[in-house]
C-alpha cells in the first residue's frame, strides 16, 4: 500500500513538471476579463507639473471590467480624467472608473478619457519610458511602460 502511494506521488510530481517547449498555462476563471494594454505614450513634461497618459485598454473576455484607480511611481498621484465641452470650454473632469465591455475597448486618447499625472516626482523626457499600474475591479493590477513622446510623433 505505501509503496503504491510513493508511486503516485512520484507519478504527480513528475506530471507537474514544465515541459521543455511549453509554456506553463494561464489559469483564467471562466468568464473572466482578458484585460491587454497597448501603445500607453505621454509628452515630455517637467518635474513638479501634470502629464497625461494615453493608451488603449482592451477587454477581450467575456464580461465587463471597470478601471478603478491608475498607479505609477513618477508622480505623486494618479487620477482618471475625461474632458468635455462645456459652453464653449473644454474641461477636464475626473472619473470614478472607466467601464470596458466584453470584446471592446476603451481608447484613452487626447481630448477624451486618459490618465492625469499630478506632481511629477522628475522630468519626463522625449525617448524616455515608465511604468504605470492600471487598477481593475475585476482584473485587479495590470502594468505597462509609458512611452515618453516628442511633440508630433504618434
Amino acid at each position: 500500500m505505501i509503496y503504491r502511494l510513493a508511486t503516485l506521488i512520484a507519478l504527480l510530481l513528475v506530471a507537474a513538471l514544465p515541459r521543455p517547449g511549453r509554456a506553463d498555462p494561464v489559469h483564467i476563471e471562466p468568464g473572466a476579463p482578458g484585460i491587454i494594454l497597448s501603445d500607453a505614450w505621454t509628452r515630455p513634461s517637467s518635474a513638479g507639473a501634470t502629464a497625461a497618459v494615453y493608451l488603449r485598454i482592451a477587454n477581450t473576455g467575456t464580461v465587463r471590467d471597470r478601471l478603478v484607480r491608475a498607479e505609477t511611481p513618477v508622480a505623486a498621484r494618479a487620477a482618471i480624467h475625461t474632458q468635455i465641452l462645456v459652453d464653449d470650454v473644454m474641461t477636464m473632469r475626473r472619473l470614478d472608473s472607466i467601464l470596458v465591455m466584453p470584446n471592446e475597448s476603451a481608447p484613452l486618447v487626447p481630448g477624451g478619457l486618459h490618465t492625469m499625472l499630478f506632481d511629477l516626482k522628475k522630468p519626463l523626457a522625449a525617448g524616455d519610458s515608465f511604468p504605470l499600474t492600471l487598477v481593475f475591479r475585476r482584473s485587479g493590477a495590470i502594468s505597462t511602460q509609458v512611452e515618453v513622446r516628442g511633440p508630433g510623433s504618434k
